[in-house]
């Protein structure tokens, strides 16, 4: 299933963005939110944002220029009507990413547990980032029609390769923060 039918049979057809309004997403926020209070700039994006709705509760916990970057044309359509005066931008290509330039602070929650080749992918980010990254995964098993794997620390492991990260466990998700500065 590729970006656009998991979105539009998924995400905007049985409107699960509403599910972001939840105790155990508003934490998920908060714990994103402080990883990224580290960077130096203030420029942030949102990859697989969806239609936004993460992408603005993350820029009401930390200020800067926000983009919210989807692969799915159709939730940056929908998104764009529920918010009209945030940038969000469609990306047809991971490989393109580099297109919209490089962030202080990138973030990719809930979307590689969706994604084929997860460790090129996230190598992408990783190319967009001047200083975090912040990718969320869930443990625990969650019954979604897109979810490919579910990750454990071995799987971390092997699709962060040579980027230095550390992990969290916060409820029913890992979070892996990388940070440039942990190259040096």
């Amino acid at each position: 299933m590729n970006a656009t039918e998991y979105c539009d049979s998924h995400w905007i057809a049985k409107q699960v963005y509403k599910n972001l309004r939840s105790k155990r997403h508003q934490q998920r926020f908060d714990v994103i939110a402080e990883s990224l209070k580290q960077c130096t700039g203030k420029r942030f994006a949102d990859v697989g944002c969806g239609c936004g709705h993460s992408t603005v509760a993350l820029a009401k916990r930390v200020k800067g220029d926000w983009l919210g970057i989807d692969f799915a044309e159709s939730v940056i359509i929908e998104g764009k009507k529920i918010f009209p005066d945030f940038p969000l931008a469609y990306c047809d290509d991971i490989q393109n990413i580099k297109s919209f330039g490089t962030f202080s602070g990138v973030v990719c929650s809930e979307v590689i547990e969706h994604v084929e080749d997860s460790k090129a992918f996230i190598g992408y980010l990783w190319e967009i980032t001047e200083d975090v990254l912040v990718l969320t995964t869930p443990h625990i098993r969650i019954v979604d029609p897109g979810h490919l794997r579910l990750y454990d620390l071995e799987t971390i492991r092997r699709d962060m390769g040579e980027i230095p990260y550390v992990v969290k466990v916060v409820g029913d998700f890992f979070y892996i923060v990388a940070k440039r500065e942990w190259n040096k």
